[in-house]
């Protein structure tokens, strides 16, 4: 593939990734809402709350394999459109009372989020070795507009919701539906539909030979992730990073409430935390390809150490909460970006799009799990305690990252 089509592949992900993290964004914002506001019942509403992640979860795997037996344009159209069926729900269920909805609603959403991870690796497909972290990160990057502008849906919601006679929820899902449809329209019309999205994966299984099972396939991916200590300490890092960021992002504007900071002080500094996420992402890529993935999930760990122990020794200050928030985000996006480009530098093609899918199922899965411990564990000790007791993930990485220096086995 040239590098013409190459560029257009880049930038229909990235148009694609607008309109959907716009229409995604709308879920652990308004979604957290909705749910309160229907279940009334805290721990329901919890439930409820990471439904969302739960469902990209879910969904990683199964699109991961359409793609491997399809395309990347197949399987990322079938993400962006479940996801638009889920806001199709969640506008019909904010006029009623249903919980049952409601998480049916949000899950399905959560496939949205499956193709925004997916499309990260589907840049990486046809780039060359050089300029792999860089494709990869731009696509993250593109997502910070959608990521911010989801979350603050809302605003245009309530004109739409005064002007139809509908409810805020309801116009605030229909707009998310909307975004997320033509998300879904963009890359069935403009992706290409051939096995050049996913090169050397489409038509598997075409030879005759009976597919695998699904344990079979899981049972592959395990033995893949197993048998290849950079994809392994590359997959570690990227969860460890991700169950840090989302426990301790999760409870900041709880904890933050509770010391009396208003709402405008815990708006901005989860906005701040968001283009920490994403804004740094092309620097992180490229300072990966330059640098090598090691020394950046590195730089990544220590700033997250920093941004916890800033969390930690501050919590009754505004200044630190939103420092540590920031260096979260930052410390996020350095791992994220390079632990993802180094699973992808370090599996062939053949077996590259199943275990990005598998990756990004732990991952999301992981998170969901963080999500629902960090408010038993705040509850029961301290914001401080919970930030600490977070810290334990990033362990495993950091023991990790010795013996690959030791073998010289890895990336640059």
């Amino acid at each position: 593939m040239n590098t013409h089509q190459q560029r257009r592949i880049l930038w229909v992900l990235a148009l694609t990734q607008v309109f959907g993290t716009i229409g995604v964004g709308a879920a652990p914002s308004i979604g957290v809402l909705l749910a309160s506001e229907v279940t009334q019942n805290e721990a329901l509403a919890g439930i409820a709350r990471t439904a969302s992640t739960f469902g990209a979860a879910l969904f990683g795997v199964p699109l991961a394999q359409l793609a491997a037996r399809t395309s990347r344009r197949t399987a990322l159209t079938t993400g962006w459109a479940t996801a638009t069926l889920g806001a199709i729900i969640l506008a019909w269920a904010a006029s009623g009372t249903s919980m049952i909805l409601v998480a049916l609603g949000l899950l399905l959403m959560g496939a949205g989020s499956a193709a925004a991870l997916q499309a990260r690796f589907a840049a990486t497909d046809h780039a060359v070795d050089a300029n792999r972290g860089s494709a990869l990160s731009f696509i993250v990057w593109v997502s910070t507009i959608g990521s911010v502008l989801g979350p603050n849906i809302g605003t245009p919601a309530a004109a739409l919701a005064s002007s139809l006679g509908t409810t805020l929820y309801s116009a605030a899902f229909a707009l998310a539906a909307l975004a997320l449809g033509i998300a879904t329209l963009l890359v069935f019309a403009l992706l290409p539909g051939t096995k050049d999205a996913a090169p050397g994966l489409a038509g598997a299984g075409a030879s005759g030979q009976p597919k695998p099972s699904l344990g079979a396939k899981v049972g592959a991916f395990t033995r893949e992730i197993a048998g290849n200590r950079q994809a392994r300490y590359a997959a570690i890092s990227l969860l460890g990073a991700h169950m840090v960021m989302v426990s301790v992002m999760t409870m900041t504007p709880v904890h933050m409430n509770h010391q009396g900071s208003g709402i405008e002080i815990i708006g901005l500094t989860i906005s701040l935390h968001v283009l920490g996420m994403y804004g740094l992402s092309p620097l992180m890529g490229l300072s990966a390809d330059r640098l090598g993935e090691r020394t950046i999930i590195l730089l990544g760990t220590g700033l997250l150490v920093l941004a916890i122990a800033l969390g930690a020794l501050g919590p009754h200050s505004t200044p630190a909460m939103v420092a540590s928030l920031i260096l979260l985000g930052v410390g996020w996006s350095a791992t994220f970006v390079a632990a993802s480009a180094l699973f992808a530098a370090s599996l062939s093609a053949e077996s590259r799009t199943r275990a990005a899918g598998g990756l990004d199922s732990l991952t999301n899965l992981g998170a969901a799990t963080a999500a629902l411990a960090s408010g038993f564990i705040m509850a029961a000790t301290s914001f401080p305690t919970l930030a600490c007791i977070a810290a334990l993930a990033l362990v495993p990485s950091l023991v990790l990252t010795r013996p690959l220096r030791e073998r010289g086995s890895g990336s640059r």
